[in-house]
């Protein structure tokens, strides 16, 4: 991202929960190791076939979710939960 960098370091303590979209498993491997940034939840393109989500959760270790499919809320919902610590 565009100075993202800078923007991270400047509120990184007041972040709690980090989503990333994403077109595939590569970018955001890219992204972590560029950024020094492992995000909680990946979704985008790269989440929307059980491959991708497949291969995002093994290359980056980091759950990716189709939130298009209705099926991934209640996952959703506790990850937000247990990082932001409100309850949804």
């Amino acid at each position: 991202p565009y100075n993202g960098d800078i923007a991270i370091k400047l509120i990184g303590e007041q972040i709690k929960c980090v989503i990333l979209s994403a077109s595939d498993p590569y970018a955001v491997y890219g992204l972590m190791k560029a950024y020094e940034i492992v995000p909680d939840i990946v979704t985008g393109i790269a989440s929307n076939t059980i491959a991708g989500r497949a291969m995002v959760e093994q290359l980056c270790g980091v759950k990716a979710l189709n939130l298009i499919d209705f099926s991934t809320t209640r996952e959703l919902k506790q990850i937000l939960t247990e990082r932001t610590g409100f309850v949804l």
